[in-house]
């Protein structure tokens, strides 16, 4: 949501995970804005970044961003469907690709809410913390706007909070973690 660009353009480029997490980026944004951030962030990241594309699979080392006006639901085994976004509110819907996530991957699946001032994001980390996973947060010190971030706090939904500059690093342990130990 509102200062998402700019925080993808900070976290992105330090992953590093390569095979052992596949990402998917749900940014709020217009459908023509969206193949330009996934360019942008193409020619920052070493991972790969590429638009999500109805039935194509999640692949590991990969970082998909969800096309504006979409919706991204994941299915066991990782097949990815996409379709025009239903909801009255932002898109694409971050509640609907976390709330799949969480049913497909279970206690495999890390959320992470960074700025923004919308409270989309809040059913779809729950559905995480109730399927076993682990949810991450930007603190709001770094964020732009945290009304995202302060609504699943309220709700006592995030396992950890960190400045946006650690960010990188508290998801590559988290990832690891769970790689050891599934």
């Amino acid at each position: 949501s509102l200062g998402g660009p700019q925080a993808l353009r900070s976290l992105l480029p330090l992953l590093r995970l390569g095979t052992d997490a596949a990402f998917v980026v749900v940014q709020h944004m217009t459908a023509g804005f969206s193949r330009r951030l996934a360019e942008d962030l193409q020619n920052a990241c070493s991972l790969k970044v590429r638009m999500a594309e109805d039935r194509i699979r999640l692949c590991e080392g990969t970082i998909l961003l969800v096309p504006g006006g979409s919706d991204l639901t994941l299915v066991p085994g990782g097949e990815i469907r996409l379709t025009p976004s239903r909801t009255e509110g932002p898109s694409p819907c971050i509640d609907v690709t976390m709330g799949s996530a969480a049913r497909a991957y279970g206690a495999r699946t890390v959320g992470i809410l960074l700025t923004g001032m919308e409270g989309d994001g809040l059913e779809g980390i729950r559905q995480i913390r109730e399927a076993g996973g682990y949810t991450l947060a930007q603190d709001a010190a770094s964020a732009k706007v945290s009304g995202m971030v302060q609504a699943a706090l309220a709700e006592r939904l995030i396992d950890r909070v960190v400045p946006l500059e650690q960010m990188a690093p508290a998801i590559e342990r988290t990832v690891l973690r769970i790689a050891r130990h599934p």
